[in-house]
């Protein structure tokens, strides 16, 4: 089978309301290649957590390092299992935070959102608000944006759940699939966005990309690396600037 080198890239910027209070970014992005697995993570803090700046943080770089080091012991356990390891993994990596900045680890609380890919293995993880998408090629050529993974809020729409909530595990969500299908379609890439950027580029009324995802993904293919994470970070700070006031992140992985 013919390799396929995966692109990543990612980027986040503070949004107009930590602007203007002189708060930090409370999301956290994160990428890594290691033991034949690509990955690409994204946490939002809490904005009623103190540190959560410093919590989604760890969870973005916590989960690159638990999905390398783990994919295939993760593929192949029962789910409820695998859940708990992960959940279990990070409240570790989030207590030893909280004992050193001497806060209570519900300080940290956030998000959870990634993809990790192994040659034709795919896993999807996600908690809480923020979209997974992926960008799916037809034997034909034609290509299609789908959700993966829709936002989970809570009773309210600006509530949700977080990796220190008591109910994390049961509402994780984790996806396991192959990259190329027997049909001979294929994904093409992955997008992750936390709650900031859906305003432009996702529709929640029917759970739709924004066809603007389309020009992310391609121009991560065609693009070197530095010059794409400059862009992202400008198409960040315009949607920051004209269509929400919250932080925005995405992470994005294409094959090439």
């Amino acid at each position: 089978m013919k390799r396929v080198v995966w692109k990543r890239a990612c980027a986040a910027v503070r949004g107009r309301s930590h602007q203007i209070d002189q708060t930090p970014c409370q999301d956290g992005v994160a990428t890594t290649y290691r033991r034949n697995v690509s990955v690409i993570a994204l946490s939002d803090g809490a904005g009623s957590a103190s540190h959560s700046h410093f919590g989604s943080e760890v969870c973005a770089r916590s989960l690159c390092a638990i999905l390398c080091r783990h994919f295939d012991e993760i593929w192949h356990m029962d789910q409820r299992d695998a859940k708990c390891k992960i959940v279990s993994t990070l409240h570790g990596r989030l207590g030893c935070k909280a004992r050193e900045l001497n806060v209570d680890v519900s300080a940290l609380a956030a998000t959870l959102l990634a993809v990790a890919v192994k040659k034709n293995r795919y896993i999807a993880i996600h908690l809480g608000d923020g979209v997974i998408g992926a960008e799916v090629a037809a034997a034909d050529g034609s290509r299609e944006l789908v959700t993966l993974s829709a936002p989970e809020n809570g009773e309210h729409s600006n509530e949700t759940f977080f990796v220190t909530s008591g109910t994390a595990e049961a509402h994780m969500s984790m996806l396991l699939g192959r990259v190329r299908e027997c049909d001979r379609s294929e994904i093409a890439g992955f997008i992750l966005m936390s709650d900031g950027p859906e305003a432009a580029l996702y529709r929640k009324a029917d759970s739709v990309l924004a066809p603007a995802c389309t020009k992310l993904l391609d121009s991560a293919r065609d693009l070197r690396k530095v010059d794409y994470r400059h862009g992202l970070q400008g198409t960040l700070e315009l949607i920051a600037r004209s269509k929400t006031h919250d932080d925005c992140s995405i992470a994005v992985m294409v094959h090439v």
